[in-house]
């Protein structure tokens, strides 16, 4: 479905029951995909839509990947007690994005799922060589995080590299979990 149409029909649309939040290489697409094989699950369109990190607090545009009340209606019909769900891991490590989401739907239940940083860090780290993204060592890149990272004046730097996807400290930052929980 086009994106403008996704928009005319946001009106009539759901707002989640549950959000899947995590860091990349946590899990997030695995259990949203198990569980849409339920049939008393209904996820969105895509999974990682991102619509909270990319319309903030819009009602209108936060909704637009999310089942209709009609299609909802009929799966409640079905199968009784339904909900609705998605799955965007790069809601954890968006600053002040849980607190954003909370305030729209202060009901949501968000479904945090965590893994051991150090395999986070490598799995992350695997991925993006694949795709022909990362080319240093994967021990060089921790010890050159660590370094940085320690340095209590450097917390500034990485608030803002946050906000980008991709980010030479990524491997080792996004497994500082505390950081997102605060």
């Amino acid at each position: 479905m086009n994106s403008k149409l996704r928009m005319l029909t946001a009106p009539f649309r759901v707002f989640p029951d549950f959000i899947i939040l995590g860091e990349a290489k946590c899990g997030t697409t695995s259990l949203y995909r198990y569980l849409n094989q339920l049939p008393v699950i209904l996820g969105a369109d895509v999974k990682e839509p991102n619509n909270f990190r990319e319309y903030g607090g819009s009602p209108l545009f936060c909704k637009q990947h999310f089942p209709t009340y009609a299609t909802l209606a009929y799966h409640q019909a079905r199968h009784g007690a339904v909900r609705v769900g998605e799955a965007s891991a790069e809601y954890f490590s968006k600053p002040n994005l849980p607190k954003t989401i909370h305030g729209l739907l202060p009901d949501v239940r968000l479904i945090c799922l965590f893994r051991d940083p150090v395999k986070r860090a490598y799995s992350d780290w695997q991925m993006l060589t694949r795709a022909n993204r990362e080319h240093r060592p994967f021990e060089e890149i921790v010890d050159h995080s660590l370094t940085f990272l320690s340095n209590p004046d450097h917390e500034v730097v990485l608030e803002a590299l946050d906000h980008l996807e991709y980010h030479p400290l990524r491997y080792v930052a996004r497994g500082l979990y505390h950081r997102a929980l605060i």
